[in-house]
């Protein structure tokens, strides 16, 4: 057995200012380029205030978002329920931390998964680069199906929109409850029309944005 696929792959498209690769069987590379200085960029990923207002791909501020931030700590980022509540969570243990420059973690129960960032600066901004490592060329086709590249670039999207926020002296709680509101009423109108009716991936609410949506197991059943 080699891994190879039998799952049709989705096409791999550059998405706006995001760059998608497939240069490896068991690899997916995103790039964007960031306005915005390397420390700045390194700081929104690894800080728990910036994280939980631009992870989720709705632009919902997480339930919760914690993080360990060194060799061997865990991170845990939830996304925010359609009541309110824990919904779907990603979570990771850090190998690798070298500020500003590169963030390397893998899943909890599976170290063959997992995700290097290089933030690169470019003149007075920030190229950042992930590589997102599954465990075999089936489990990258099947996350390619989910759309994680669509996922991922709404979330770098989000950061983006997010960053200025941080060199303003931070995000407002208006804003905040204002986007969690509308956001709770968006989901309960759509699953009341949609979903039961569609059959659909239970993640079908938006793009996949991460490699650790879903272990191997689910993926092959």
């Amino acid at each position: 057995m080699d891994g190879r696929s039998d799952i049709e792959t989705a096409p791999v498209n550059d998405i706006g200012p995001v760059t998608i690769t497939t240069p490896g069987d068991s690899q997916i590379v995103v790039t964007r380029l960031f306005d915005a200085p390397r420390a700045l960029v390194f700081e929104a990923w690894t800080k728990a205030e910036h994280v939980a207002h631009w992870w989720d791909p709705s632009g919902v501020p997480l339930a919760v978002c914690e993080i360990d931030l060194r060799p061997g700590g865990a991170f845990r980022w939830v996304n925010r329920a359609a009541d309110g509540g824990e919904g779907y969570s990603f979570a990771g243990i850090y190998r690798e931390i070298v500020p500003p420059e590169k963030l390397v973690f893998t899943a909890p129960d599976s170290p063959e998964r997992g995700a290097t960032l290089v933030f690169a600066e470019d003149g007075k901004k920030t190229r950042l680069t992930i590589t997102m490592e599954c465990a075999t060329r089936r489990e990258r086709d099947a996350m390619l199906q989910m759309r994680v590249d669509a996922g991922t670039a709404k979330t770098l999207e989000n950061l983006a929109a997010y960053l200025p926020t941080i060199r303003k002296g931070g995000h407002r709680v208006e804003d905040t409850n204002r986007a969690e509101a509308g956001e709770r009423q968006r989901r309960r109108t759509h699953e009341t029309n949609y979903g039961r009716r569609s059959g659909r991936h239970r993640g079908g609410r938006h793009a996949c944005n991460s490699v650790f949506r879903r272990t191997s197991g689910e993926i092959d059943r």
